[in-house]
């Protein structure tokens, strides 16, 4: 049986940052559906910087996956964080995020008080080079992941035309 890619999506709801908020059942549950109350809303959360920000509640899941994919591209989270990338505006660019370097820069750590750079292609750790400056590391992992034939989109420096034929690792 082949394996499902599964994404980070509510169980209950089916949406990213969408949460069934209901009364979690009881005796008193059918005599409120009797009376046509509604009780169980969906409730739209995000997470910014490690903390929740709740931006409401709504009668159905979908209204509120709306409003979390609204609050997402004022984020310009990535489009894999959306519940609908395909009704993300038109020239919507996401914010590339590097979940390991603290320089700022994709594949560029600090060692001592020079900067080293450093990637990972086909699952083989490769050691660059160390350099003086942060943004010499990055043009260099930049020319390595050209090299590598990886997507312009991994790229410190996107906009920059690279020269592949110097050599500038030390």
């Amino acid at each position: 049986m082949p394996k499902i890619k599964s994404k980070r999506r509510s169980s209950k709801s089916g949406f990213t940052g969408v949460v069934l908020n209901g009364c979690g059942g009881g005796p008193w549950v059918a005599d409120m559906e009797k009376e046509g109350k509604k009780y169980k809303k969906y409730v739209a959360r995000i997470y910014i910087d490690q903390n929740i920000k709740y931006l409401g509640s709504y009668d159905t899941a979908e209204q509120a996956a709306e409003a979390y994919d609204k609050e997402a591209i004022k984020l310009r989270l990535p489009f894999s964080k959306l519940n609908f990338p395909k009704k993300a505006p038109v020239g919507y660019t996401p914010i590339q995020r590097s979940r390991r370097s603290t320089i700022g820069y994709r594949g560029v750590s600090k060692r001592g008080k020079k900067f080293q750079a450093c990637t990972q292609i086909g699952g083989k750790y490769n050691y660059i080079g160390t350099f003086d400056t942060a943004k010499e590391a990055a043009v260099a992992y930049d020319r390595v992941a050209l090299k590598a034939n990886r997507s312009t989109t991994l790229l410190n420096f996107p906009d920059m035309v690279h020269n592949l034929d110097v050599d500038t690792t030390m």
